[in-house]
């Protein structure tokens, strides 16, 4: 089995990704143009991004999805929003909603990306936008779980849990309502339950807590299986520190949540989670603590067994007792992975700016360690790096909570504001500027008075008047405002 620790360490060892520009910009025009089919702004989360015909999510599913919530925030038409997984659904006359989902998969030496916009409730297709990446220009981005060689060796895999449905937490009920499930009439009252874990990509890295939620729409009792990435089998809940499994109807229950904790470790690849639930207690299950066992297709329908209804004579009575059974997956990857990655130009003193560097993160109660030329730090809901290389300043970021969320704390309490001398030749300025931002997988809306622009973590804006007056809003934490303005009058001046 993947082992669990109690204390995790991060080290930052090996090379780093960096992805092409055209990536960024055609990410970026898939966005748009799923906004552009709206006649109105929605809310708008970011669901799933598995590799197509799987439940299956690797870096590229991560990758995709913080790209895709950045320029999501950059397009008028959408508001983000947290993706809901939660009891409380929409309510009855509330606003219209989206999720941007999508697929992807290899095709020789090029990758096919699909993403759509789909409403919420109702999962109605919106809109649908398709366009393709060739494999090198996704660096060391993980396309596949690192336990897998082939797109159809993951099939091959999933067809273990073909048994098993993958229930979207939005299909559980809200208490006092009643689902009425395709084919079911409106008085249907169908067992559901549903899992999903303590990351919106299903990524985490070696260290990282896992976390389970369950939630089902009647009172039961339920356990859990981890799948590991040698495909060894084993229930992780209850267990002999944790007996009690009991759920309360349309109650979400996190799991593990007393005495343990299950941590990530290493080798790195795909696990799958399997939750049973039953509306009458589990028989033999303190027997079923210490055993592992090798996930096939008739072990797993093994423990399904049950399935349905079972009518059992309990004091006389006969009880209804229905099992029923959900599962999802979740990938593991290496510590070489980051979710941003930025190069700017080498500092003219490294010195001042890692001791800004350095300050910045202590003020957010993080830690800092490093020299001129490389070192790492941690503040809350981040993990980075940062290094020299050359004449370029690399700085590496890591999100362990919500990219949206993250999003949201880079934004500048006041803005950074500095002047520029204007150029004499404001077209040629404004030329260069589209270019050099453009040219980073960034996105520019101006002319020769005014414009907008974010590139590289950094959002801002301009107006000419005497001089250029420009304004960053929002940059990426622990970088010093001298380096943002650097990089920002390096467009201006085409260097």
């Amino acid at each position: 089995m993947k082992k669990i620790v109690l204390i995790s360490v991060l080290i930052f060892t090996g090379a780093v990704f960096l992805t092409a520009e055209d990536y960024n910009v055609k990410v970026r025009n898939a966005v748009n143009q799923l906004a552009s089919r709206l006649n109105a702004s929605i809310d708008v989360s970011v669901g799933n991004i598995f590799l197509d015909g799987t439940e299956s999510s690797t870096g590229l599913s991560r990758n995709l999805y913080n790209k895709i919530s950045t320029y999501t925030m950059d397009n008028i038409r959408f508001n983000l929003i947290n993706r809901s997984r939660s009891a409380s659904r929409v309510t009855a006359g509330a606003a219209q909603r989206g999720i941007i989902e999508g697929t992807y998969e290899v095709l020789g030496s090029n990758v096919e990306i699909t993403l759509r916009l789909v409403s919420d409730p109702g999962e109605r297709v919106l809109g649908q936008t398709q366009f393709t990446v060739p494999v090198s220009e996704l660096g060391d981005i993980d396309i596949l779980p690192e336990n897998f060689k082939s797109q159809d060796t993951v099939r091959e895999q999933e067809n273990i849990f073909s048994s098993v449905p993958v229930t979207k937490p939005e299909s559980v009920p809200a208490p006092n309502q009643t689902l009425k499930s395709p084919g079911a009439s409106v008085n249907d009252k169908t067992f559901l339950v549903a899992a999903w874990p303590n990351s919106d990509t299903n990524t985490f890295f070696n260290g990282d807590e896992l976390k389970i939620t369950i939630e089902a729409n009647k009172d039961c009792f339920f356990k859990v299986y981890h799948i590991d990435h040698n495909n060894n089998m084993q229930m992780i809940f209850p267990n002999s520190v944790n007996r009690n499994n009991r759920l309360a109807a349309n109650t979400q229950r996190t799991v593990p949540d007393a005495g343990m904790r299950y941590n990530i470790a290493a080798p790195f690849g795909q696990d799958t989670i399997l939750v049973i639930a039953s509306t009458q207690q589990f028989e033999n299950l303190e027997a079923e603590f210490p055993q592992v066992q090798k996930a096939t297709t008739q072990s797993v329908n093994n423990i399904l067994q049950g399935r349905g209804i079972d009518v059992q004579r309990i004091d006389q009575k006969v009880v209804q007792s229905e099992t029923i059974s959900t599962r999802f997956n979740f990938t593991s990857l290496p510590a070489t992975y980051y979710d941003d990655i930025f190069k700017y130009q080498k500092p003219d003193s490294m010195r001042d700016i890692i001791n800004a560097m350095r300050a910045e993160v202590i003020q957010y109660s993080g830690t800092f360690t490093g020299s001129e030329q490389e070192g790492t730090f941690s503040y809350p809901g981040v993990q980075g790096r940062y290094y020299v290389k050359g004449n370029d300043f690399f700085i590496c970021y890591r999100y362990t909570q919500n990219q949206a969320a993250m999003s949201q704390t880079r934004s500048a309490k006041n803005p950074y504001v500095f002047s520029i001398e204007k150029p004499r030749n404001m077209t040629e300025a404004v030329q260069s500027v589209r270019a050099g931002i453009e040219a980073s997988g960034g996105t520019f809306s101006g002319d020769e008075q005014q414009g907008e622009f974010r590139a590289k973590g950094i959002t801002g804006q301009y107006v000419t008047g005497n001089s250029v007056d420009v304004s960053i809003f929002e940059k990426p934490f622990i970088v010093p405002n001298s380096m943002i303005e650097k990089e920002v009058r390096s467009y201006f001046s085409g260097k």
